[in-house]
């Protein structure tokens, strides 16, 4: 994919990694390849030192002063997804009950149906490296990803806001005051 090794590593080298899905995807759906030509490794370099290396620094500092802060942490992990042909709105993905509390999980999934969505968990996205790396609901550190249907909100053709887009931004903001309010057996 690099026209030589990289320097930085990021992350461990899983299945999904070897497949093209890693730090810097190689491909997208359907097996589709992203670039038409092999990257430079010091654009890799740059990617991995500028911006993955300082979100995830950024985000362990967030979770660990909202833990010592309020004895919990919740990291919402937000993803867009192709639209499919029959499918959900959204699919939550709790690593199979590994990242977060499957009580936390189900809840989440009762206010997002209570706002209209259709609602999916853990297929086809249980969850990904930020969910596994950050996940620990025995420490009370739950990771939940979410992945929203861009029909929901974008042209997918002109790459801008379709008409959706203010109900489903809305409608998601809601989610998240109600998931802010809620009381429930991951808080304890």
């Amino acid at each position: 994919m690099f026209d030589a090794p990289v320097e930085l590593r990021a992350g461990p080298r899983t299945a999904r990694v070897a497949a093209g899905l890693g730090v810097i995807p190689r491909i997208v759906r359907d097996g589709l390849e992203i670039y038409g030509t092999r990257l430079p490794a010091r654009e890799a370099n740059f990617r991995i030192e500028h911006f993955y290396r300082p979100y995830h620094k950024a985000l362990a500092r967030l979770a660990a002063a909202a833990h010592a802060k309020f004895g919990t942490a919740i990291i919402v992990d937000c993803h867009s997804m192709p639209p499919p042909a029959k499918g959900h709105d959204i699919v939550l993905g709790d690593c199979h009950g590994q990242s977060a509390s499957p009580a936390l999980t189900s809840e989440a999934q009762r206010l997002l149906s209570d706002l209209g969505f259709s609602v999916a968990r853990n297929a086809p996205y249980a969850g990904g490296y930020t969910t596994s790396l950050y996940g620990r609901p025995f420490e009370k550190t739950h990771a939940i990803q979410i992945e929203v249907s861009r029909a929901l909100y974008l042209d997918d053709h002109r790459m801008e806001p379709n008409g959706g887009f203010q109900d489903c931004k809305t409608r998601l903001r809601r989610f998240a005051e109600r998931l802010l309010a809620a009381r429930g057996p991951w808080l304890v």
